[in-house]
């Protein structure tokens, strides 16, 4: 969901310690449940220096005690011109490493018991790039950012990115974008197994609008030649996507978070493109069946993971599989 609602850009660069009781107000008075993310409508890093936004979450008291938002929000954000993506970590300032083990979130624990129907609200700010300390910088263009944690998602925020002095010469993207492989990511399986980029037994069909829906058994357990299948199916608009000789390449990134590990663990993908959208839109379907086992380290650590997949054009729902031991 596209979130159309703005703040003053005082409130991401004015007093953080009155900006964040501000939108907790907010979240109490309207009772929005949910997680929930502001972020500014365009931002010149040059002159600004800085990138915040803010992230909160709204639910019952034992909800939001389980939860752990601090812990587990992690903010994506998605070039909407690339489908590049990256992650933050909103808690212990975006980046120190997280607790290796959490308390599983609300619905996985085996139940809360009675619910006193209280609300409580948390809202942080969070500095997604800082001059002073960053290694690098983001590229000018929109970006489209979503908080997750656990199986929740806020809604999306569209921020576009500037420089207010600096010469933006449009021939070093396309340099860059010169330099990305064109070969699909994971490499196909030669013989025919997995990773497989056409419709399966198990593949989601494409989704009404550009984007990407997921689809998995919702229970792996891990034995001897177990495979954890994720299929996958995009739409995409047409664009400037890198192209083979018979191809189109789409970009598409998993971020998976656990139940008792925060993660993320990132995946990008590049999932080639052989289909037209029958529309008469011109749009591209890709389709993808790949297994996660050796693309992270779930097995090493059953739990029930959360799968989010993002594009240039949208984002999945969180995919739940359940990783138990064998």
């Amino acid at each position: 969901m596209l979130s159309e609602e703005r703040l003053p850009d005082d409130d991401f660069w004015g007093t953080p310690l009155e900006a964040a009781p501000r939108r907790l107000d907010e979240l109490l008075e309207r009772s929005r449940r949910g997680l929930h993310l502001w972020a500014p409508a365009s931002v010149a890093l040059d002159a600004r220096r800085t990138l915040p936004v803010h992230a909160g979450v709204l639910g019952e008291v034992a909800e939001l005690e389980r939860l752990s938002f601090l812990e587990r929000a992690i903010v994506v954000a998605v070039d909407i011109a690339s489908g590049d993506v990256r992650t933050f970590r909103v808690g212990h300032a975006g980046g120190a490493a997280p607790p290796s083990r959490l308390a599983p979130p609300p619905g996985f624990e085996g139940g809360l018991g009675p619910s006193s129907g209280a609300l409580a609200g948390q809202v942080t700010r969070c500095v997604l790039w800082d001059a002073a300390t960053a290694a690098s910088t983001w590229h000018p263009g929109r970006y489209r950012l979503t908080v997750i944690a656990a199986d929740r998602a806020s809604n999306d925020v569209l921020v576009d990115i500037s420089r207010s002095t600096s010469t933006v010469d449009r021939a070093v993207r396309e340099a860059e974008a010169a330099d990305r492989p064109l070969q699909a990511w994971p490499p196909p399986d030669p013989t025919g197994g997995l990773p497989r980029y056409a419709a399966i037994d198990g593949s989601p069909p494409p989704p009404s609008e550009p984007g990407v829906v997921l689809a998995a058994e919702r229970v792996v357990v891990v034995r001897e030649g177990t495979a954890c299948v994720l299929y996958g199916a995009v739409r995409a608009r047409p664009g400037e996507e890198p192209r083979t000789r018979h191809t189109t390449i789409v970009p598409v990134t998993l971020v998976v978070t656990g139940t008792e590990t925060p993660g993320p663990f990132v995946i990008p993908m590049r999932v080639p493109s052989f289909e037209r959208s029958t529309a008469g839109d011109g749009g591209l379907i890709a389709r993808f069946a790949v297994d996660l086992f050796p693309l992270a380290p779930l097995a090493a650590a059953p739990q029930t993971y959360f799968v989010n997949a993002f594009t240039a054009d949208g984002r999945s729902v969180p995919q739940p599989i359940a990783v138990v031991a064998g």
